[in-house]
């Protein structure tokens, strides 16, 4: 069963962004991630995973990062 993504606040855990990704791609996002982050450190944590499979499929992420995404910021992710 799958997240729905309706908004910012739906993906700033990695966990349904991995999900897509999956489903996407067909292949699973390496690395031990937590499935109930509750902290920033361990969102961030998360979404530094889904980065580093990112560029692994050369897909290239210009002036945002991990922490942008954790801190639902909009107009980096426009």
């Amino acid at each position: 069963s799958y997240t729905q993504i309706k908004s910012l606040d739906d993906i700033n855990d990695g966990i349904a962004l991995r999900d897509l990704l999956e489903v996407v791609t067909k292949k699973k996002v390496p690395g031990r991630m937590n499935e109930k982050p509750r902290m920033q450190l361990q969102r961030v944590s998360n979404l530094t995973l889904i980065f580093q499979f990112l560029q692994s499929e050369n897909v290239k992420m210009v002036n945002i990062g991990p922490v942008d995404i954790e801190n639902k910021r909009s107009h980096s992710l426009m």
